[in-house]
């Protein structure tokens, strides 16, 4: 089997029209000149013989296209099989098949993000905070908290598969182009860690929203020792981006009229990360029944039953609505 082919104007143009005009496929390329597909593609790539048209599949390979995804093809294989780019199928599969299969990673229902709901805000927060915008309209969420993922899948109407189950992180990969142009419209781009952008929402309550989501994934909340003795509850979100610390500080200090504080610290490998928090026990007691009262549809359960206990230990009075419901227990 050749490894190589030869680049003489006459092989080139033998290619171009067998590949343009004739409309051979990379695979029947690769068993005429008995090579493999890889140095065909090399060789098309090389001298830039390429197919710019939008697949156009019968009705027999749309049918065959929607059962290899029934039985969890990868997309990769079903383009050998059809002997066409990944890609192509990637476009065709995003434009025009929505829920197929039991690993399918479109969204049922997108009106939580045409409506701007509750969730859409809390998302929005989350993603901040635990996202990724990849290629072809795939969106994906990193988290530790199994449970949690899968309420979320739930409250978002995705039935994809749960990633991870043999890590300590877990991975849900969403299929919508209207949720990735949705993120994007909003400044997030693939390489979000040092540049992600602070969304500023269109009421108080969905902006504490945005901040929960925020929260459940880049914020802690713990209790400070000092020589033995109780000195008071930590609430801190830690960031790579110096716009969320800045918004964040002043979106708690002038909106909300809390004090708290901010600063930075470089890691070992030289990045620079943001904190903002509060320490004060006052500030802990006005956020935290502002952060849980509005909505009752999401929270990570964890972080709020943390906050719950860490209340009792400083003895606030204050009562928090009764919110914990069978819909937002996530992360128990």
């Amino acid at each position: 089997m050749k490894k190589l082919l030869s680049d003489s104007i006459e092989n080139v143009e033998i290619f171009r029209k067998e590949f343009l005009e004739d409309d051979l496929s990379v695979v029947e390329l690769a068993n005429k000149h008995k090579c493999s597909t890889s140095v065909i593609q090399r060789f098309l790539k090389k001298h830039n013989i390429r197919k710019n048209y939008i697949f156009k599949p019968t009705i027999e390979q749309h049918n065959y296209i929607v059962s290899m995804l029934s039985e969890g093809k990868l997309h990769k294989d079903i383009a050998y099989q059809l002997g066409i780019q990944p890609y192509i199928i990637n476009r065709y599969i995003n434009s025009h098949i929505l829920h197929i299969g039991k690993y399918s990673n479109q969204l049922l229902n997108e009106d939580w993000i045409k409506n701007k709901t509750e969730i859409f805000w809390y998302f929005l927060g989350l993603f901040t905070a635990d996202g990724h915008l990849g290629k072809f309209n795939e969106v994906a969420i990193f988290q530790k908290d199994a449970h949690y993922l899968k309420q979320l899948q739930s409250l978002i109407s995705h039935n994809g598969k749960l990633y991870g189950e043999d890590r300590t992180c877990y991975i849900i990969h969403i299929t919508s182009k209207l949720l990735h142009l949705t993120l994007e419209s909003y400044g997030f781009t693939g390489n979000k860690r040092y540049n992600a952008s602070f969304i500023k929402a269109d009421s108080l309550k969905n902006q504490l929203l945005y901040l929960r989501g925020l929260f459940d994934g880049d914020g802690s909340l713990y209790y400070r020792y000092v020589s033995g003795r109780f000195e008071g509850i930590n609430f801190q979100i830690t960031t790579g981006s110096l716009e969320i610390m800045e918004n964040v500080y002043l979106f708690l200090t002038k909106d909300l009229g809390i004090k708290a504080y901010k600063d930075s610290a470089v890691s070992n490998v030289g990045n620079t990360f943001y904190h903002i928090g509060i320490r004060n026990k006052e500030g802990i007691k006005k956020l935290f029944p502002l952060l849980y009262k509005d909505s009752k549809s999401i929270c990570l359960y964890r972080k709020y039953k943390n906050f719950l206990k860490l209340l009792e230990l400083i003895k606030l009075n204050d009562k928090v609505d009764d919110i914990v419901e069978s819909s937002m227990k996530i992360g128990v």
